[in-house]
């Protein structure tokens, strides 16, 4: 038989694991149970689990306030184009707000823009403390500088929130660890953007058109070097242009036509030479009185049958010129008299042959011939002189003639020799027409491009173009994005709650305190017959009454207390800043004056001077 455990053991149950009276050990598998054994376990050793998680969260709260706080401001404004600029048709001119909005994010994260706002802020002249920097050291002053910017772009984020070729939403974000100089700061890198891109705007417009405007002046000298050369074209090869052909093609028929009435002309002259050369031999008398017959055997005609036959042969070559020349039928008035008269000429001139072949084969013994009149004397002389005159003239106008279908033929050549020319060069002259062609569209289009770009300018100088509203002012950072309060919360209770399960992990480890008598029975081998509890004295009592009604209840209110203080300090911290410094600077006004006080109410050491001073 044993005895219980003396003063100072733990009679707490075994961990989950350890054997039991009734039991054997608990199996893993029994999930409920193990739960059950270390709820147990820590409901037993529920000191060894409180104490630690007060302590630990309450540090970690305390930790939670030194961290760094993150503060976001947020503004958000739109960019809208005026109704008037709306409705410009811009062409393929790009709108002026398309080219920045692809750098929005670049232009307000920039340092070089932010020192921009640090210099409107006069961020600059103050150092970290607060202090004042010095007018003249310009050096310290840069550096601020260049830290302040490199600090506000590191913090700045821009987002498009609505995007439309008009309208856009834009906000943009500011993170920092300063709260009092947050939403500040953020208006100043808005207006800051804004008056940024309206000026680039402008001077973008401004580059735009004079873009146009040179464009438009270098296709005018384009178009006026193509319009000289067009003309040379035209000047150097007459009828290169296929929808002009110029005066070659009616030059060319005319002088077809002048070269078909020539020789027409021609072959009516030659039928009147023949002609007059058939007169002028039957006018012409047979040598040395032989007989009547002339070498062609024509009976040679008495002196009104010469006349006769002269008169003939002019109406004629008059019809044939009326027929050929004038277009005329048999049937016209004027051939139709012709005819007539020819007809009673042609019974004179069968007259005058019948009474000339009488005379000359004797019939009514008459004798009397032309022949036997002189050569050149009386009417037989008028008419042979008349015939050769007539014979010379139908020879001089058909060697005429015939110069004149020459020079046509010439200029005919020389014609189609230009207008071959011009249909072998006339692929060059399209291409330079296209060419031209195309100048003159640029010409328009860019003085259309440079109208409207103006007209942009206009709207931009009256207020009216591209306008910027503000939706949603600066507004935000009293309480920190970073760290939010259930993170922390969170945080903190789970640091609790680790150190706390730990402890009780370890204390049950390491407690070897025997519990139960398979424990004792286990460890020295013999069984056990019988137990007794622990014998309790009165002092034991009185010392267990005191720790439970005073000791634990004063550790328990101190730990719950600092748990709470320092839960609060850190919620206060998060949420509500200036409470939190206000409620900071109690005790710490409290604790200046105590010590202020201290040393105020202290004994001041005297010199052996002061003392022989005041002996004197």
């Amino acid at each position: 038989m044993i005895q219980g455990p003396p003063m100072g053991m733990n009679m707490e149950p075994p961990m989950p694991g350890q054997g039991g009276e009734e039991g054997g050990p608990v199996g893993f598998s029994d999930l409920r149970r193990s739960v059950s054994e270390v709820l147990r376990v820590i409901s037993v050793r529920r000191w060894m689990f409180f104490a630690p998680f007060c302590v630990v969260t309450s540090a970690a709260f305390v930790l939670s306030i030194c961290v760094p706080r993150r503060y976001e401001a947020a503004t958000m404004f739109e960019r809208r184009d005026d109704q008037v600029l709306m409705n410009l048709p811009l062409g393929n001119v790009q709108e002026p707000f398309g080219i920045f909005r692809r750098t929005l994010l670049q232009d307000v994260t920039n340092p070089h823009e932010a020192a921009h706002v640090v210099d409107a802020m006069k961020l600059a002249e103050f150092d970290q403390e607060g202090n004042a920097i010095p007018a003249d050291d310009v050096a310290a002053r840069e550096r601020r500088r260049q830290a302040l910017a490199a600090k506000i772009a590191g913090g700045l984020d821009v987002s498009l929130q609505q995007v439309s070729p008009h309208l856009d939403v834009i906000e943009i974000r500011y993170m920092s660890a300063d709260p009092e100089r947050l939403t500040a700061t953020l208006d100043a890198v808005r207006d800051h953007y804004i008056r940024m891109t309206q000026g680039r705007i402008t001077t973008h417009l401004r580059e735009t058109r004079d873009y146009f405007d040179a464009e438009h002046a270098r296709r005018l000298e384009e178009v006026d070097a193509i319009e000289d050369e067009l003309m040379s074209f035209r000047t150097d090869h007459e009828g290169i242009d296929p929808l002009n052909p110029g005066v070659t093609y009616p030059q060319l028929g005319d002088a077809r036509n002048r070269l078909a009435a020539l020789e027409r002309r021609g072959r009516e002259l030659a039928i009147q030479l023949e002609g007059e050369q058939g007169l002028l031999s039957t006018a012409q008398r047979p040598d040395g009185g032989e007989a009547s017959v002339n070498p062609g055997g024509v009976l040679a005609l008495s002196v009104r049958g010469v006349e006769l036959s002269i008169a003939y042969r002019r109406m004629l070559d008059e019809i044939e010129s009326m027929k050929t020349v004038r277009g005329m039928t048999e049937l016209h008035p004027d051939v139709a008299a012709l005819r007539s008269q020819m007809g009673r000429i042609g019974v004179e001139i069968d007259e005058e042959r019948t009474a000339a072949s009488m005379v000359v084969n004797g019939v009514g013994g008459v004798e009397q011939t032309p022949a036997a009149l002189p050569r050149d004397e009386g009417p037989w002389g008028v008419a042979l002189s008349q015939a050769t005159r007539d014979v010379r003239v139908v020879e001089n106008l058909l060697a005429e003639n015939r110069r004149e279908q020459e020079i046509v033929r010439g200029e005919m050549a020389e014609m189609e020799g230009r207008r071959r020319n011009a249909v072998e060069r006339r692929k060059e002259y399209s291409a330079l027409q296209a060419e031209a062609n195309r100048a003159r569209e640029d010409v328009l289009l860019y003085e259309r491009y440079s109208d409207q770009v103006g007209r942009l300018l206009v709207a931009e100088d009256n207020q009216r173009g591209i306008l910027f509203e503000k939706i949603r002012p600066a507004a935000g950072g009293r309480r920190p994005v970073s760290p939010r309060v259930p993170t922390v919360l969170l945080l903190t209770l789970l640091a609790g709650l680790v150190s706390g399960v730990i402890m009780v992990m370890l204390a049950e480890l390491l407690d070897r305190t025997v519990r139960t008598r398979r424990q004792v029975s286990r460890g020295i081998g013999v069984p056990i017959l019988e137990s007794i509890d622990e014998i309790v004295s009165a002092a034991i009592r009185r010392r267990r009454f005191l720790i439970r009604a005073l000791v634990v209840p004063s550790v328990s209110m101190v730990l719950i207390a600092m748990l709470l203080a320092s839960g609060s300090a850190a919620y206060l911290s998060l949420e509500n800043r200036a409470m939190y410094e206000r409620a900071l600077a109690v005790p710490k006004e409290a604790f200046e004056r105590a010590i202020s006080g201290w040393q105020s109410g202290r004994p001041v050491a005297s010199s052996p001077t002061d003392g022989k001073e005041a002996a004197g």
